[in-house]
């Protein structure tokens, strides 16, 4: 291969490899990267009961819930649900959870 070819190919060579790389290291950290997912427990949460009020460990049955509707339930939708300190899924209250209840109860 004569020298004015191995430098058009080069550079097209670092380029393809500096590509693979950066593919590879965001697939590979994007994998188990929901936050709700306790990989270590193998939890997953998720949202529940008839008016999404509660934070339930997925495949979890047998709660039942009445199905009345209070306002500040839609302020659950601003807050995470994910494993918890003590192993068990809750809410995190977050900043737009905790906005969104004040204005709901303050106009009441």
């Amino acid at each position: 291969m004569d020298k004015n070819k191995l430098l058009v190919i080069l550079p097209i060579l670092i380029f393809i490899l500096m590509i693979a790389i950066i593919v590879i290291l965001i697939v590979g950290n994007d994998q188990n990267s929901d936050p709700r997912i306790d990989n270590s427990a193998g939890i997953q949460c998720v949202q529940g009961g008839c008016s999404g009020q509660l934070c339930v460990e997925n495949g979890t049955n047998e709660i039942v819930t009445t199905c009345e509707w209070k306002d500040e339930y839609q302020c659950f939708n601003d807050a995470l649900c994910e494993v918890q300190d003590d192993g068990k899924c809750g809410w995190t209250l977050t900043a737009e959870y905790e906005a969104c209840l004040e204005f709901i109860t303050g106009n009441k």
